[in-house]
């Protein structure tokens, strides 16, 4: 993985990324962006099909501070799933 990490430079390139997807038989990729604008945190998170490059589902929340973004982030990786509320709100 190391190898094709480096090989693609996928650092910010979402084709390159479902590309690598692709190579290691993924279905789907969590794609994550977390913003601080003012005083509130910004979670955007996306699930794109692997095999179309089709985004499957969408979020975008505001939190009120960055341990809760963490706190969520934790939750998706520890149940394998993106399960986000549709709207949170509040400042950072």
């Amino acid at each position: 993985m190391e190898e094709i990490s480096a090989s693609l430079d996928i650092t910010s390139d979402e084709k390159k990324q479902l590309e690598v997807g692709r190579l290691i038989a993924a279905e789907a990729i969590v794609f994550v962006d977390v913003s601080i604008v003012g005083s509130k945190c910004i979670l955007d998170t996306k699930i794109v099909d692997v095999g179309t490059g089709i985004t499957i589902a969408a979020s975008s929340e505001n939190f009120d501070d960055i341990e809760q973004v963490f706190e969520v982030l934790a939750t998706v990786v520890r149940n394998k799933q993106l399960n986000l509320p549709v709207h949170r709100s509040g400042s950072c």
